[in-house]
C-alpha cells in the first residue's frame, strides 16, 4: 500500500482532472477537419432519409413538423432525439412514425443501428430508470383524459352513424360529364363536355396505364385534374382500356401502343379535321405515349409526361427501402419467372399488384382503418373522400398478359427503353425522334416512380422546348391532394397556351 504522504490533496485531484480535461479538450480540437466533415455528411443523410417519413395523420414531414430535435451519428450508429407532441392517440402514433423512420435508416448502407427510443408508457419510464436519452414522460391530465374521452366515444357514435346510411352507390367517382365517341374492342374512347370556353385548339388525349383505373384523375369535383383541365379551356378526351380477360391474354405492347392508342389519336384528328393532337400520359400511359411519339411523331404536337417511369433501373443503395421497391421486385425475379407467373394466371393479376403497392407502405396499409378511417369517420365530407379513394384502389384491373410479359421484361428488367434497345413490331423505339415540345411533371416524394426515373427523359429525347415540372407530393398525392389542384392543372395549360 502506498503512504498516505503519497495520496493527493483535494486540491491536487481537483487539478489533475483539470488538466485531463484539457489534454482531452486539446486532442479533440486536433481532430482532422475530414473526420468533422464525414460526421457532419452522415448527420446531413440521416436528416435527409427522415425527411420522407410523414406523420401518418398530418401527411406532412416529422422533421419540418419539428418532431426531430436532434441527431447524432457515432460511428455506424445513429441516435435520433425524437419528440411527439402530447397529445390522445400519441402512442400510437410515435409507434408508428418510429417505425417509418427505422426502416428508411435501414436504407443507409453505412448504418447498422439506428437508436429511436419508445417514447411513452411503461417502456418510456423503465428506460427512463436505465438513464436512457428519452422524451420527458407524458402527463396526464385527468380532466382533459376524460373530456378526449368523451370526445371519443362521440365521434365513434356519429362515424358508425354515417357508415351505416352509406350504401355503395352513394360513393361515387369519375362524374365530370363525358360521352362515348369511339370504341374499338375493349377500348373505349371519351370526350369530356366542355365547362368553359375553349382557350387551346389542339385536343387533348390523356392515357392512364395498364395497372389502374384513368378514374383517379376525377375522383370528386373538387379535386379532379379533368375538371381543371376543362376549367382552363381545354378539349380533353380520355381513354379507357377496358377490363382485360383471359380471352386478351396474348394482347402485346404492340396491340395498345399501335393498335388502340394509335386508333384514339387518328379519330381525334379525323373528327378535328388536324394533323397532330397533345397526349397526357399517366404512369404507364406516359411510356406508352413516349413510345408512341417516337414512332409517330407526326401526329403529336404536345407530350406532357405526369409520374412517368423512363430509366427503370433508379433505385441506388441510399435509397430508402421502399422507394423503387416494384423495380427491385422484378429484377430478383429472372425472365423464366416472369414467364411462369403470365403462363400460370394468364394476365398479371391486380390484386397481386394491390399487394405489391400496400407493401410500398405497410405501416400506412396497416393503420389506414384504425387510424386514418377513424380521423375522419364523423365528417361526412371527409369520409367521402376516404371511401371514394378506396373504392379507386379497389378496381384494379388485370394486366393483359403478353403485354405484361414485356413491360416487365423488356422495361423493368432490362431497361431497354433508354438504352435504344425497346422494339415494337420490330421497330426501335429512338428516344431522339421525340422533337414537339415536352413537358415532363414528377413527384418529388414518389416511391413507385422516382425522379431519378421520370428525370432520365431529359437527356433522351431529341427536343429543344423541354420543360420539367418537379411537384410536392407523392404517386398520387400529385393529382388529388388539396394543395395540388392550384397547381398541375393550371402549370399543364399555361404551358400548352404558350405554344
Amino acid at each position: 500500500m502506498a503512504d498516505d504522504d503519497d495520496l493527493m490533496t483535494e486540491e491536487e485531484q481537483e487539478a489533475w482532472y483539470v488538466e485531463r480535461a484539457e489534454r482531452k479538450l486539446a486532442h479533440l480540437n486536433t481532430l482532422d477537419q475530414e473526420t468533422k466533415d464525414t460526421a457532419m455528411t452522415c448527420v446531413r443523410r440521416v436528416r435527409e432519409a427522415l425527411q420522407h417519413v410523414s406523420d401518418p395523420e398530418l401527411d406532412q414531414s416529422v422533421v419540418d413538423l419539428g418532431f426531430v430535435s436532434a441527431v447524432n451519428v457515432i460511428g455506424d450508429t445513429a441516435a435520433v432525439d425524437f419528440r411527439l407532441p402530447t397529445f390522445w392517440c400519441s402512442a400510437n402514433f410515435a409507434w408508428i412514425m418510429a417505425e417509418d423512420m427505422r426502416l428508411a435508416l435501414s436504407a443507409l448502407p453505412w448504418l447498422r443501428r439506428a437508436d429511436i427510443p419508445a417514447t411513452t408508457g411503461e417502456e418510456t419510464f423503465e428506460r427512463a430508470q436505465r438513464g436512457e436519452a428519452i422524451m420527458s414522460r407524458i402527463q396526464v391530465d385527468p380532466q382533459q383524459a376524460f373530456k378526449e374521452l368523451a370526445e371519443f366515444n362521440r365521434k365513434m357514435l356519429k362515424g358508425s352513424e354515417l357508415l351505416q346510411k352509406t350504401k355503395g352507390d352513394d360513393v361515387q367517382i369519375a362524374t365530370t360529364p363525358k360521352r362515348e365517341v369511339f370504341r374499338q374492342d375493349k377500348t373505349v374512347l371519351y370526350r369530356y363536355e366542355p365547362l368553359t370556353k375553349r382557350s387551346v385548339e389542339t385536343p387533348m388525349l390523356v392515357v392512364f396505364g395498364l395497372v389502374g383505373r384513368y378514374t383517379f384523375i376525377d375522383l370528386q369535383e373538387d379535386r379532379s385534374l379533368v375538371r381543371n383541365l376543362l376549367g382552363q379551356g381545354l378539349d380533353v378526351y380520355v381513354v379507357d382500356w377496358g377490363t382485360p380477360t383471359r380471352g386478351d391474354r396474348w394482347l402485346s405492347l404492340e396491340d395498345y401502343i399501335e393498335g388502340y392508342l394509335n386508333e384514339c389519336v387518328e379519330f381525334i384528328c379525323r373528327s378535328n379535321n388536324i394533323d397532330a393532337i397533345t397526349l397526357l400520359g399517366i404512369c404507364e400511359g406516359g411510356t406508352f405515349c413516349v413510345a408512341y411519339s417516337a414512332l409517330k411523331p407526326e401526329r403529336v404536337r404536345n407530350l406532357i409526361l405526369t409520374i412517368t417511369p423512363i430509366d427503370f433501373h433508379p433505385d441506388t443503395e441510399d435509397a430508402p427501402l421502399h422507394v423503387g421497391l416494384i423495380h427491385r421486385w422484378t429484377r430478383s425475379m429472372t425472365p423464366e419467372d416472369i414467364d411462369l407467373l403470365i403462363e400460370a394466371n394468364g394476365n398479371l393479376p391486380g390484386d397481386l399488384m394491390s399487394f405489391l403497392f400496400s407493401m410500398m407502405a405497410p405501416v400506412n396499409n396497416l393503420t389506414k382503418y384504425n387510424v386514418g378511417l377513424f380521423d375522419v369517420m364523423d365528417d361526412e365530407a371527409k369520409l367521402m373522400n376516404f371511401l371514394r379513394m378506396e373504392k379507386w384502389l379497389a378496381d384494379r384491373p388485370h394486366h393483359a398478359g403478353e403485354a405484361a410479359r414485356q413491360w416487365l421484361k423488356d422495361l423493368y428488367q432490362a431497361n431497354r427503353l433508354i438504352k435504344g434497345e425497346f422494339e415494337l413490331s420490330g421497330r426501335r423505339v429512338d428516344l431522339k425522334n421525340v422533337g414537339m415540345p415536352v413537358l415532363n411533371v414528377y413527384a418529388q416524394d414518389d416511391h413507385i416512380v422516382p425522379p431519378k426515373s421520370a428525370e432520365a427523359l431529359k437527356d433522351l429525347v431529341g427536343t429543344r422546348d423541354y420543360t420539367a415540372l418537379p411537384l410536392p407530393g407523392g404517386h398520387i398525392g400529385v393529382f388529388v391532394s388539396g394543395k395540388s389542384q392550384g397547381i398541375l392543372g393550371k402549370g399543364i395549360a399555361d404551358w400548352l397556351q404558350k405554344r
